[in-house]
């Protein structure tokens, strides 16, 4: 017996401490006001005016769907600390995500941002931020300022590729940032990083990107910063879009992809390790070319844009608060055997998925046994 009085103490003390982020689904814009996930799950296309706004710690999830204005206002209003955006392709808007004053520790990843002014606009500093897995095409900068006087810092910004873009300057760093395996391709204007730390003295890592930019890669406002050009493995590729850039050129008699001489960046550091063409990636595969209506649903078509070929509309999902030990919609009200099994499924959700209500139940099946102990010993 204290064995399953042990167990039931384990699990209702796990239940206690696991906590569970709602999911809520949603079909247009929205305030998103509750510390949950919210997953879009249709296009939003050519509106006008802030679609989502973003309070209380929410993530926006939107699930690779489309939130496509009309060149004016801003997509996505992040009004909160910890707030996150991730799966979204953003299309057309002034900005694509503005963060207002001191709103840090945020996460956005696998974003795509196509044809924007701003893609990321912070009224403030930017800082305490987490930046990857991103595609930026045909925009002015990463992230961007009203102010020259704002920057960056103590953020991570990986594994983003940006493209075919115009910039005055890409990234504004301050300090203690790491900035690695991100792609600056066909960037025909500006400056990619541009270095500005007020205080001076704390370090950026800069490592495992690959630059491919008409003029200047990077430049700094004062004179006390201090870089990373490269780790164990290897720095950067300094290349141009003319092809003449330093790792366009530079010797790699081995060919095992690292220049055979450093790279002196200005007067502030040295990329002891290159990348050299010969490490570059391989390009990746051209993907195929949909032909709607030749009868094959194919890669990159849908219900929506070929219903011709894809005749099966998406299932609608089923709402959600994240904690669920079954699932009662699936059965039906009017069965009068199902309908008690759904009073039983309620009241397990209800005890299982609320800490206190488990604690409670846990205490009561204890005071039961220990009340009919009790009564055993009174009646010998």
């Amino acid at each position: 017996m204290r064995k399953l009085i042990l167990t039931i103490f384990l699990l209702s003390f796990f239940f206690l401490i696991h906590e569970t982020k709602a999911v809520l689904y949603i079909n247009d814009c929205w305030n998103l006001t509750q510390q949950a996930e919210y997953v879009l799950t249709q296009d939003i296309i050519n509106h006008a005016g802030t679609c989502m706004n973003i309070t209380n710690y929410a993530t926006l999830n939107c699930n690779g769907h489309k939130i496509d204005g009309i060149g004016i206002g801003n997509a996505i209003s992040v009004e909160s600390t910890n707030a996150g955006v991730k799966n979204c392709v953003i299309t057309d808007w002034y900005a694509g995500i503005k963060v207002l004053y001191a709103k840090q520790w945020g996460k956005y990843t696998n974003n795509t941002f196509i044809d924007l002014k701003y893609p990321i606009l912070s009224d403030g500093a930017f800082g305490f931020n987490i930046i990857n897995e991103s595609l930026f095409k045909n925009v002015s900068c990463v992230v961007c300022f009203n102010s020259t006087t704002e920057y960056v810092f103590s953020s991570n910004i990986t594994h983003n590729t940006i493209i075919d873009s115009n910039f005055t300057y890409g990234l504004r760093l301050g300090g203690t940032n790491r900035v690695y395996n991100n792609t600056f391709k066909n960037i025909w204007k500006g400056i990619a990083i541009y270095v500005y730390e007020p205080t001076g003295g704390t370090y950026n890592w800069i490592y495992k990107n690959i630059f491919n930019v008409s003029e200047t890669i990077l430049a700094w406002g004062s004179g006390n910063e201090k870089f990373y050009f490269n780790d164990t493995e290897k720095g950067n590729y300094w290349g141009k879009t003319d092809g003449t850039g330093f790792s366009d050129i530079c010797g790699d008699a081995d060919q095992n992809g690292i220049c055979d001489d450093a790279y002196f960046v200005k007067a502030y550091g040295t990329d002891y390790l290159p990348i050299s063409r010969y490490g570059l990636p391989p390009p990746p595969p051209t993907p195929p070319i949909p032909t709607c209506g030749n009868g094959i649903c194919d890669i990159g078509e849908n219900y929506y844009n070929c219903p011709q070929d894809c005749k099966t509309p998406p299932s609608t999902p089923v709402p959600t608060t994240g904690c669920m030990v079954c699932n009662y919609k699936l059965l039906s009200p009017r069965d009068p055997i199902q309908n008690f099994y759904i009073g039983l499924c309620l009241i397990a959700n209800l005890i299982v998925c609320n800490g206190l209500y488990l604690v409670i139940f846990v205490l009561f099946m204890l005071f039961l046994y220990f009340l009919k102990e009790w009564r055993k010993k009174e009646l010998w």
